[in-house]
């Protein structure tokens, strides 16, 4: 489906639960990624909500934010088939459900993904689009995985990331 969506903020996650802080990379180096990988595209725009949080970062939560300094909009929220797969484990998940719309993109041809949109449709009475567009097979443990063996991110990742992640020296002890 197409959206038809004015933007797309990218939240990048500022202290995930599920991570520890030795697991994961710095916030103020993850959210420079972000901004300059967005950098050239007018309708998409970093939101650093998130980064700026010292508390956990819960996806209802910052919806709940976000819908009350833009109360007109609606909200889509974009996520892989992987997370829809068990998004009813996620902190309030009939918070997100009820302030967004779930936007989810599939893994392939041998895809659940029918399934799972059916599934958490009946469980949480979510509102749940399929993206049809062509599948990109990218991962950022692959991409990690790749910087710690040596081996060129290149065509992966635009060069701005690529010059930060030499700079900073990330992924080479996962």
């Amino acid at each position: 489906i197409a959206l038809n969506l004015d933007k797309v903020w990218f939240l990048p996650s500022g202290n995930p639960p599920h991570k520890t802080k030795r697991e994961i990379t710095d916030k103020k180096i993850r959210c420079e990624m972000v901004k300059v990988a967005i950098s050239d595209n007018p309708y998409f725009e970093l939101c650093d909500y998130e980064i700026n949080k010292e508390e956990y970062s819960y996806t209802a939560k910052t919806l709940e934010y976000l819908k009350s300094e833009n109360c007109n909009d609606n909200f889509y929220l974009i996520i892989g088939e992987d997370s829809l797969a068990y998004l009813e484990k996620w902190y309030k998940p009939e918070i997100i459900v009820k302030l967004a719309c779930i936007a989810v993109y599939g893994r392939g041809e041998n895809s659940k993904l029918d399934y799972e949109i059916k599934r958490i449709k009946n469980l949480l009475g979510a509102d749940i689009k399929k993206i049809e567009a062509p599948l990109v097979d990218l991962s950022s443990t692959a991409i990690r995985e790749s910087v710690k063996n040596k081996q060129s991110v290149k065509y992966q990742l635009p060069d701005s990331v690529i010059e930060i992640i030499n700079r900073e020296k990330l992924y080479l002890q996962e």
